[in-house]
């Protein structure tokens, strides 16, 4: 079952994020998607702050994932370290109704959550 799949700890997504954000001296959000369902995000900075996060809360509730191992206080606090270690102003409202919203694709959850953050969308083409 998908849910018993979610370790407490770090897994190569989180250890990879933090590698990365050493190397370069930036922060660093991944995001990856079970069937579009769910969002599982993580992230680091480059002073070694690593927070992660859930996104579609209920829908992940249904692939029994266990949602309490995602908190959204501790998310949030650390989606608005992330931002400030980015030089950005985040939304923390915007950041809060993320990851505790839901949407019928984890990637508009995603879309919303990088605007929050204070990133600006990549240029088309």
């Amino acid at each position: 079952m998908a849910g018993r799949r979610c370790p407490d700890r770090p897994d190569g997504a989180a250890t990879a994020a933090a590698l990365l954000a050493r190397r370069t001296g930036a922060p660093v959000l991944t995001v990856a998607y079970l069937d579009s369902d769910v969002g599982f995000v993580e992230a680091a900075t480059f002073a070694g702050g690593r927070w992660k996060a859930l996104l579609n809360r209920d829908t992940a509730e249904h692939y029994e994932i266990p949602v309490d191992r995602f908190p959204v206080e501790a998310a949030l606090a650390g989606a608005l370290d992330r931002a400030a270690a980015g030089g950005l102003t985040a939304d923390p409202d915007g950041i809060r109704a993320v990851l505790t919203g839901s949407a019928p694709c984890a990637e508009e959850l995603t879309d919303r959550l990088v605007g929050a953050l204070g990133i600006a969308p990549a240029a088309q083409g």
